[in-house]
């Protein structure tokens, strides 16, 4: 569903798909680590990285510190899966927060439902996200006028 999304924001701004940006991290730190990497391999990477989870977060910041990159100086960043500890980072991280806790309760919920009655047919539930404005993406933060601005405007072609 988010690679849909990622389809779909890039086709609503009129910019094409490239699947050489569209890279896997395994869901872990490492992989993520080597994805970011094989990313900055390329003749144009990319000017922002949306990361899939916490760990893949820390691996895509330790690729892009050992090639000197900032963020969002030089990359714009936002995260999956919001944290009590990413407004501590310096930049503060944009993310898309997921109701963790909601999800854990109405899993168990499902669970419990489909152990009283196992007969009952699949479903599927999902809650709502929301997007939390920090500065790692490379825009001042709304809330914060004494938040410096990010990079110089980049066109919507570069990113």
């Amino acid at each position: 569903e988010r690679i849909t999304g990622y389809r779909h924001g890039l086709a609503g701004a009129g910019l094409p798909f490239d699947a050489r940006l569209l890279v896997h991290g395994d869901s872990e730190s490492a992989g993520a680590e080597r994805a970011t990497g094989d990313l900055f391999s390329l003749g144009a990477p990319p000017t922002a990285l949306v990361t899939g989870n916490n760990a893949m977060t820390i691996g895509a910041l330790r690729a892009l510190r050992a090639r000197g990159l900032s963020v969002p100086g030089d990359i714009a960043l936002c995260c999956f899966d919001d944290f009590a500890w990413a407004d501590l980072f310096s930049p503060r991280l944009t993310a898309i927060a997921q109701p963790s806790r909601d999800i854990g309760a109405r899993a168990v919920r499902v669970l419990l439902d489909r152990l009283a009655a196992p007969d009952r047919p699949a479903r599927t539930e999902r809650l709502s996200c929301s997007f939390v404005h920090r500065t790692s993406c490379g825009c001042p933060d709304p809330q914060d006028p004494s938040e410096p601005p990010g990079p110089p405007e980049r066109s919507a072609q570069s990113r």
